[in-house]
């Protein structure tokens, strides 16, 4: 499939004018028209890569596995369960991401819209990302569906704050991962760097998923965990059925991952764009930049104001 080229966007003069003056049409309505069917040709060619990546089929088989096995019981401990789409979708997500951003200028397949903008390309492979976005909601439905929230797993999240949970973990990690591939692939061509973010990412979530371990009820310790693009919110370290849920407000945590994957995007835009474009670019990341640093404060210093612990007979009590 190609996509109509792109420099017939681009040929404006007296031609494309008097062409759009024809059609009863606008130049610039015309132009933007055919900017969008090429984006749209662009993001439909790049979800049909990522579909057939086979890291993304080998991701979904392991997530679908996973998820299936454990299902079938009563859960007791959600950190295991929606950590594997989290990984599998997530994870596997930017070096997918990486790849096909990475792929894009070079193939063969692409070669009938080029000279396509740098920011239309990013674009189109950020709406690629969907794919597994769209898997990352089945798997949260999963959750919902086979009605094994209740209990005291989620220590005392009510209902909205477990499906709130749940959202950031399971669906928009399967989003931010390949966005944040996406976004590393622009910006550094090197492949070198891709294992770099994901272990210095992955690093920093084990360092401080295990202060929150020790210091459940430290504020500075909440801060350092929600800093983070993934994080828990409770564990069971009396055994099964004895929960300990953590500071921190699942609302605002998933504000602030939404607000990183909207960063991430416009970081991978920014790669290219110039002129008024990139202007405008720079200007909204600097107000989502604000956005997301309002919603990590209100993350770590709303909701629980210290750390609680449930037992198995529904009773609570400080940490």
């Amino acid at each position: 499939m190609t996509a109509p080229a792109a420099d017939t966007v681009d040929r404006g003069g007296t031609g494309g004018e008097w062409a759009g003056r024809r059609e009863g049409t606008p130049y610039g309505a015309s132009r933007r028209s055919t900017s969008v069917r090429v984006l749209a040709a662009l993001a439909w060619l790049e979800a049909r890569r990522y579909v057939s990546n086979p890291l993304f089929v080998v991701g979904l088989a392991l997530t679908g596995l996973m998820m299936y096995s454990t299902l079938r019981h009563p859960i007791s401990d959600l950190n295991g369960l929606h950590s594997a789409p989290a990984m599998f979708l997530g994870v596997f997500g930017i070096a997918i991401g990486f790849r096909l951003s990475q792929a894009l200028d070079r193939t063969a397949e692409t070669l009938a819209v080029t000279p396509t903008p740098a920011p239309v390309r990013t674009a189109a492979m950020s709406l690629a990302a969907l794919v597994p976005f769209v898997f990352g909601v089945g798997s949260l439905l999963a959750l919902v569906v086979m009605e094994r929230l209740r209990g005291p797993a989620f220590g005392v999240f009510g209902p909205a704050d477990q499906v709130t949970i749940l959202a950031g973990q399971v669906a928009v990690s399967a989003l931010g991962g390949p966005l944040l591939g996406i976004a590393v692939a622009r910006w550094a061509r090197t492949l070198w760097v891709l294992p770099v973010v994901v272990v210095a990412i992955g690093v920093w979530i084990f360092v401080v998923t295990g202060l929150a371990y020790a210091y459940p009820g430290s504020l500075l310790v909440a801060a350092l965990r929600l800093f983070a693009p993934y994080a828990y919110f409770f564990d069971s370290p009396g055994g099964e059925g004895q929960v300990t849920t953590w500071r921190g407000s699942p609302e605002y945590f998933l504000g602030w991952q939404l607000a990183l994957c909207g960063l991430t995007f416009l970081t991978g835009l920014v790669r290219g764009a110039t002129g008024p474009a990139r202007r405008r670019l720079l200007g909204a990341l600097g107000v989502l930049l604000l956005t997301a640093a309002a919603l990590f404060i209100l993350a770590f210093t709303g909701g629980l104001g210290h750390a609680l612990v449930t037992y198995p007979d529904g009773h609570t009590r400080p940490w």
